[in-house]
Order: structure tokens, then sequence, then C-alpha cells
């Protein structure tokens, strides 16, 4: 595992159908095992899967202090954004509280920007939030891990998928 978000309780590395946005396929006109548990999630589900849009001037900022002394920012490698197996950073809103995490993420040439998937909190899931990516982590014993300093990277929460096409032909098929 990887990156700033960090927790001692496991836990808080699981998500539910409705933190994966899969939420709508969970049906319950038929018993099964843990369906109480689903039925009550549905109610009131606290987090949901977003796109994280990265702050372009954000990621210049991190490729530029490369060429700098030392601290320097975690390298981003590309396409891939992310240098461990399960990669889990901070997600923080503009007052600093943590709102969930961003994972797995790319550079996209069709969009101009590295996009993440963020796994954050329902009340800050609409499109044009602000939030903030703590990229890089604190210490890293890692051998495989250059020193660097974790670095605040801004971002915008899109839509899933982000692609306005994609979304498209996803709202084709699910109306079936």
């Amino acid at each position: 595992m990887g990156g700033s978000f960090v927790s001692e309780n496991i836990e808080d590395y699981y998500l539910n159908p409705w933190d994966l946005g899969y939420g709508h396929l969970v049906k319950f006109d038929h018993d099964f095992i843990g369906r109480e548990a689903l039925e009550s999630m549905s109610k009131n589900p606290r987090r949901t899967k977003v796109t994280l849009v990265w702050n372009s001037e954000d990621v210049v900022k991190i490729y530029q202090s490369l060429f700098l002394k030392p601290p320097r920012a975690k390298m981003i490698e590309l396409p891939f954004v992310g240098y461990a197996t399960w990669q889990y950073d901070k997600v923080l809103n503009q007052q600093g509280e943590l709102i969930g995490f961003s994972t797995y993420g790319a550079y996209t040439a069709n969009e101009s920007a590295i996009l993440t998937i963020g796994v954050v909190n329902v009340e800050y899931s609409r499109p044009g939030t602000e939030v903030v990516i703590i990229w890089g982590e604190e210490g890293s014993p890692k051998p495989n891990v250059e020193e660097h300093i974790p670095v605040e990277v801004r971002a915008i929460v899109g839509p899933v998928p982000y692609s306005e096409a994609a979304r498209a032909y996803r709202a084709s098929v699910i109306r079936r």
C-alpha cells in the first residue's frame, strides 16, 4: 500500500456498493445473506465514487520540484499515477478535513489532465466541488520510494465516468 491515506482501522479501506457507485445494481427482491446490512447502507450512503481532476498548475509544480534541491515532491510517473499496488491518497475539503481518498489514476490525453478515482463523502460529490489531494507519503520506509515531502494538489470533483461520450453510452445501456 502507498499514499498519504493511512489508517490503523482496516475497515476504513473497505468499500460497499454505494461507495463504488454500484448501489443501483443491488436488488432487494429476494432474500440473501447480508441483505439487512445492505438495506441499511442503501438508506444513507456515506461515500460515493467520483472522478478527481488534478489541477494542472499543481502538477507542473510537482515536476518542477524534481529539478530543485530537496525537499522535493513525490515524482509522478505517467501515464499511470501511482507507485503502489494499492494507492490511497487523502482527499481533504477546503477546511483541511479528511473527506475520502483518491486511488487509481492516469494522465489522459483526451482530457489533457490527470484523473483519479475518488471515494468521498456524499456531501462533497457534486461535480465542480473543489477538494485537495495529498500526494506522497510522510516518511515512507519503502526502499523503492524516493525521499520526498507530501504536497497538496488541488482537484475538482467530476462525474463518473468522466467522458461525456462514456456517460451517454452508460445511460443508454442502463435504460435497457
